[in-house]
């Protein structure tokens, strides 16, 4: 984490307002990370896998299953010891399509828990520090959370859940200074 050494004050903190993305290895949740990176923030982009070199990336790479419970707490703690969160970004997707019935448990499981449970539970994490901060949180959420979704019902039940739950965070905080977008 040598980028993380050349940015920290006599305080051990980020003198960077911090950010977190998640799905950063590819696609929307890279082109954010990357952005937030040029727009000043101290970026943590979580992904799965980064093939290319980590060095050249220019925010801090985190490779995270975010399905591991434990390892994905650890990493949690130790970023907030880092200093409170400005920015979240719920990037981080799955989506397997197909008739419903030809969907096995597994992968249902696996999109209800990376497209909406894991977000739930990364904001009321860091929740707090982010209405101390005066914070944003984005969910990217897709279309099929609005219309019906034949051959993904699961998938766009998934993504509908998340924006219900965006809009309902940005109602019980709108006066508080966060901000929340969907």
């Amino acid at each position: 984490m040598k980028k993380e050494e050349k940015e920290r004050n006599s305080t051990g903190h980020s003198e960077r307002k911090l950010a977190l993305v998640t799905g950063a290895s590819g696609g929307i949740g890279r082109a954010i990370a990357e952005k937030l990176s040029e727009m000043g923030y101290f970026v943590y982009g979580i992904g799965r896998d980064f093939k290319e070199d980590r060095e050249a990336l220019p925010f801090i790479p985190v490779s995270l299953n975010l399905r591991d419970l434990k390892a994905s707490a650890e990493f949690f703690r130790k970023l907030k010891a880092e200093g409170k969160l400005s920015v979240l970004v719920h990037s981080a997707g799955v989506a397997y399509y197909g008739f419903h019935e030809s969907l096995n448990t597994e992968k249902i499981s696996e999109m209800a828990e990376v497209n909406f449970t894991i977000p739930l539970s990364i904001t009321q994490y860091f929740l707090r520090d982010l209405k101390e901060e005066k914070g944003h949180i984005f969910f990217i959420s897709s279309v099929t959370a609005l219309h019906e979704n034949g051959y993904g019902a699961a998938y766009g039940a998934t993504k509908a859940g998340l924006l219900s739950f965006a809009r309902s965070l940005f109602q019980e905080n709108r006066k508080s200074g966060l901000k929340v977008h969907s």
